[in-house]
């Protein structure tokens, strides 16, 4: 089992103890889990640290239309490329949620993640050629995206995606899963100059996670955007601040 799926579960459970003992006075021992569950932290790396450069997303993109005759297994993979959204996100937009336009996006649906309450969609914004492309006139609560089989992505079996994708991704000789799409989409947005509270609204994650998951990733691109502030003054300024005063 990976780290992260075991503080999920960790996490999951303490959770539900904890709702349980507010529920049930007779519960006294809360401290037997705290205690418990205190030694599982969150010091695991994200599940794929691949970042896919731009001509790198873009042959996927390719790859995934070209894979299937009906270019569906494409559009999808071109949503999450553009978006940066999970696939369970993707998967749960409506036809409704395309608002087209000068300025088209999608209302993606939140995630089911965190704690508190948390609006049901974020408005993302989206490229005018990939609107055109998700442009339907089934109804407004229909899947905006389908399988070739008409069949929505949320309810086929679970790991039919990967499947695709990984025939996708060897046409475009690159590794890794799925996920890359959404890790090169926060990676770009945040070398593109995004402010992280921007970038992580967009995404629905907090800033914490994107500090915590991505500010190492692209340390080694620090020099040079910390060098977009500097001021070269060339010649222009004098080489010493001393004026002689000579002999008199």
């Amino acid at each position: 089992m990976k780290p992260a799926t075991v503080v999920r579960l960790a996490k999951a459970t303490k959770a539900a103890l904890n709702l349980a003992a507010r529920r049930d006075r007779r519960i006294g021992n809360r401290n037997a889990w705290r205690d418990g569950l205190s030694g599982i932290t969150e010091g695991y790396t994200s599940r794929n640290l691949q970042r896919l450069n731009d001509v790198q997303v873009g042959a996927v993109v390719a790859a995934a239309y070209a894979i299937d005759r009906t270019r569906a297994f494409g559009l999808y993979v071109e949503t999450l490329a553009v978006t940066g959204a999970r696939c369970s996100q993707a998967a749960r937009l409506t036809v409704g949620d395309l608002q087209g336009g000068a300025e088209p996006r999608l209302l993606m649906p939140c995630s089911r993640k965190g704690r508190g309450r948390k609006p049901a969609t974020r408005s993302v914004p989206i490229t005018a050629s990939l609107a055109a492309k998700l442009q339907s006139n089934r109804p407004a609560d229909a899947p905006l995206l389908l399988r070739s089989d008409g069949r929505a992505w949320q309810s086929t079996q679970a790991g039919d995606h990967e499947t695709l994708y990984r025939q996708a991704a060897e046409r475009a000789g690159v590794t890794g899963s799925i996920y890359a799409l959404r890790h090169s989409s926060i990676v770009r947005a945040l070398l593109k100059g995004v402010p992280v509270r921007i970038v992580a609204a967009g995404h629905d994650t907090s800033i914490g996670q994107i500090e915590k998951t991505y500010s190492a990733y692209i340390t080694e691109f620090s020099d040079a955007l910390t060098r977009r502030a500097l001021v070269d003054f060339g010649e222009s300024a004098p080489a010493s601040n001393v004026v002689s005063l000579g002999r008199g």
